[in-house]
């Protein structure tokens, strides 16, 4: 869950900040990957609906001229994404491995 979040530390450790089109591009490539990942309707269609919303905000940040507003709230929306995301993420992993038992990783289940 922490793995796709890796090249914003890098980005934040070698260079001392995180640019607003990292933080953007992260963000919807998590939700992507979060919905693409779940068994549960809800967060499939949340995260969907953030990767996409995320790939236009990245599309944005990249073709726009820098205004210090739209940049200030587009990193908090992006930044509140990945939370969202991740404490959802977690609450389900919480269910299905822990609750419910089920193997991690998956491959695990496939005993001879």
């Amino acid at each position: 869950m922490i793995f796709p979040l890796i090249p914003l530390l890098f980005e934040w450790l070698f260079t001392g900040n995180v640019a607003l089109t990292s933080v953007t591009l992260v963000a919807g490539n998590y939700a992507l990957a979060v919905a693409f990942a779940t068994k549960q309707p809800f967060i499939w269609m949340l995260g969907s609906f953030l990767g996409v919303v995320f790939a236009g905000v990245f599309g944005f940040c990249t073709g726009a001229a820098a205004h210090p507003y739209l940049d200030h709230v587009g990193f908090i929306a992006a930044s509140g994404s990945i939370i969202a995301v991740f404490v959802l993420h977690t609450g389900e992993r919480y269910v299905r491995h822990v609750v419910k038992k089920e193997a991690f990783p998956e491959f695990m289940n496939r005993g001879g």
